[in-house]
């Protein structure tokens, strides 16, 4: 491993423990259903998405193009 990438996490930190799996589930699931946002900063029960937030903005930010595309195949099969 080169100096520049000291200290980086390797390949098999990303998505290693259940807390960031589960954040990025939700913040996935909430632009792909679309469900109403479920971090609210002042719920206690939202402590585990708020110590992986970026996990869960990653989950929403893939899940914006999963959005796009099925929403253009379901274009595709209903325009005639």
């Amino acid at each position: 491993m080169s100096i520049l990438f000291k200290g980086v996490p390797g390949p098999g930190e990303f998505l290693s423990s259940p807390s960031e799996w589960h954040s990025f589930i939700i913040g996935f699931f909430e632009v792909v259903v679309p469900w109403p946002p479920f971090i609210k900063r002042n719920d206690p029960l939202a402590n585990f998405i708020l110590s992986e937030y970026h996990y869960y903005l990653f989950g929403r930010f893939l899940g914006l193009p999963v959005l796009i595309a099925w929403l253009y195949l379901v274009y595709i099969m209903f325009r005639g």
